[in-house]
């Protein structure tokens, strides 16, 4: 063989071990890369030793425990957010990543072939509020219902109602011609034309009411007003000079208002407290509500002198707002959900509202992830990953309350909590626990 071709060979074979050599290192890389993915995405069945308290190892459904829905952590700073939670129980999977998927799954058959309406449809099913009771979480999970068009927030029958329904229903524009629309809007239930509107555009309308503990909910109700997001520096100003700029202040501040509040109720309706007289004043506020006098006027100045949380107070004496919607909407047209479980068991409040809805029931335990990190049930995403609501949601998980404060502020609501779980017929354990 010449010289210059054994050159050529040796160069050449020179290259392909090279080559060799760099593509099997490419190799080794992306393997330990793939295995480093999958630790980050990996999915635990298995529970913690050291379950949260209210927390049961073989919880069975949505009421076998007897304690508040999620555990306490101390949290001073409001921008602080609790971390290394554990599942609520044992039907969940437990995601332990660090990742969220935006992108939730809808199981819609593409095999079957399905007709759109071009100019939407009315909704059928409207979540009415509370605000700051997880509306957000029950639309957003019934929006994994294949049957279901979830459009959000729209106001319409409220604040919006003069825009008409040609508006209304171009909000569902495409929706599929067997799909239900499903609407929500968390202050409706403080409204008293709202139920008038519905029956008079849908008939067959029916609606849920999400409602929650009330220390919970005012607590949450603070936070929103003074997130630190707010770009409205006066409304942000109003309520620190009413409430202060932290929790505890808040707290204390929401304590005297409900203090004032329990003195005029006892001026309208004395010995109010008397179960035996507690449908008068329920029955006497109906009226006010209807009306939009004290203590029912929106705002922190509107409602009874010296107490500017007042308007908040009266937006949790659910048995009023659910006697109202009772008598104008039908007794058989409103459910109750319980959204203290939408973070200890959500799967068992959607059960319970796809049957009062009419739907099949398409969304199980399955349909959910716990994002550890972030201490929150979520829809499982596309891959596995936890489809979780925005980090504005859940502000008040893990906020430690003064014992003191929350147990007088609990004993307040205590007896129109109770009223509720009679006239509604509802078997909530923990919400017939006492405020200790």
């Amino acid at each position: 063989m010449p010289k210059n071709e054994k050159k050529k060979k040796a160069k050449k074979e020179g290259f392909t071990r090279t080559l060799t050599v760099v593509v099997a290192l490419w190799i080794v890389k992306a393997f330990e890369n793939q295995n480093i993915n999958k630790q980050s995405l990996s999915l635990s069945n298995p529970l913690p030793e050291q379950l949260p308290r209210g927390f049961q190892p073989d919880v069975q459904n949505d009421y076998d425990y007897k304690s508040e829905a999620s555990s306490e952590y101390i949290q001073e700073d409001l921008n602080q957010k609790p971390s290394g939670r554990t599942s609520p129980n044992n039907k969940y999977e437990i995601y332990t990543g660090s990742r969220d998927d935006r992108v939730c799954m809808k199981k819609i058959d593409p095999t079957v072939e399905r007709k759109h309406v071009k100019e939407g449809k009315i909704p059928k099913f409207v979540i009415i509020g509370a605000d700051k009771c997880g509306t957000s979480a029950l639309g957003k999970f019934l929006s994994d219902h294949p049957d279901v068009m979830y459009i959000g927030e729209t106001y319409f029958f409220s604040r919006e109602w003069a825009k008409g329904s040609d508006w209304i229903k171009s909000k569902s524009a495409g929706v599929f011609e067997d799909q239900y629309v499903l609407e929500k809007s968390p202050t409706y239930y403080r409204s008293p034309a709202a139920p008038k509107r519905m029956l008079q555009i849908n008939p067959d309308m029916k609606v849920a009411l999400v409602v929650c503990r009330n220390v919970k909910r005012l607590l949450s109700r603070y936070l929103h007003l003074y997130r630190p997001g707010e770009t409205n520096d006066q409304k942000k100003s109003r309520v620190t000079n009413f409430f202060g700029t932290t929790t505890s202040s808040f707290m204390r501040a929401a304590l005297e208002n409900i203090n004032m509040f329990d003195r005029y109720l006892e001026r309208l309706y004395p010995d109010w407290k008397n179960p035996e007289k507690l449908h008068l004043l329920i029955d006497g506020l109906v009226d006010k509500f209807e009306k939009v006098i004290p203590p029912f006027r929106r705002g922190l100045e509107n409602n009874i002198r010296g107490a500017p949380a007042s308007s908040m107070i009266a937006d949790g004496l659910w048995p009023v707002f659910l006697k109202y919607w009772q008598r104008e909407l039908g007794k058989d047209r409103i459910i109750t959900i319980d959204g203290s479980m939408l973070n200890v068991d959500p799967a068992g409040q959607i059960e319970r509202l796809q049957d009062f809805f009419g739907l099949s029931k398409e969304i199980s335990y399955k349909n959910f992830i716990f994002h550890q990190n972030r201490g929150i049930l979520c829809l499982q995403g596309s891959n596995g990953l936890p489809c979780c609501p925005t980090d504005e949601k859940g502000r008040s998980l893990g906020i430690e309350i003064d014992p003191e404060i929350k147990t007088r502020i609990c004993e307040f609501f205590k007896p129109f909590d109770d009223y509720m779980l009679e006239m509604m017929d509802l078997d909530w354990p923990s919400w017939r626990d006492t405020c200790e």
